[in-house]
């Protein structure tokens, strides 16, 4: 007797769980084993074959997540910093205290560079820096 998946037929499958792919968020039916995490892997007629598994986990994919991996820890790190700077919130401070703090400025979100000095924006608020007095000013939201 052949054995017949109910996976093979849609109508029977639910979806209660609401488990989707990683990849293309398409619904992973009850039915399909708790691990899985990806769609199966499709053969269309034309021969064309779908695996959202391989596709996620390409090289380009690990990459990518390594370095997103990286700027959430990096900002992470960031953010306990300027916590416990709140206190100098509009409050101005020579250069050589600032450098004192040990602040990575490489990871805020934006920058922008003019002549008096530059501003760093960061989710917290923003650092300005005035180049004609070496002076530093913290501003939080």
């Amino acid at each position: 007797m052949k054995h017949i998946e109910l996976m093979d037929y849609p109508s029977v499958n639910t979806y209660v769980d609401g488990r989707k792919c990683k990849h293309c968020a398409h619904p992973i039916a009850d039915q399909e084993s708790k691990t899985r995490e990806f769609c199966r892997k499709r053969v269309f007629s034309n021969g064309i074959t779908t695996d959202c598994k391989e596709k996620y986990w390409s090289p380009q994919r690990r990459i990518e997540a390594q370095k997103a991996k990286e700027e959430a820890i990096a900002n992470a790190l960031l953010k306990e910093d300027l916590n416990g700077l709140e206190y100098l919130n509009n409050i101005q401070i020579s250069w050589n205290s600032f450098v004192e703090l040990g602040l990575q400025l490489t990871h805020a979100l934006k920058n922008y560079q003019t002549v008096d000095g530059a501003t760093f924006i960061f989710n917290l608020g923003y650092i300005i820096i005035n180049r004609q007095t070496y002076s530093v000013t913290f501003k939080f939201n």
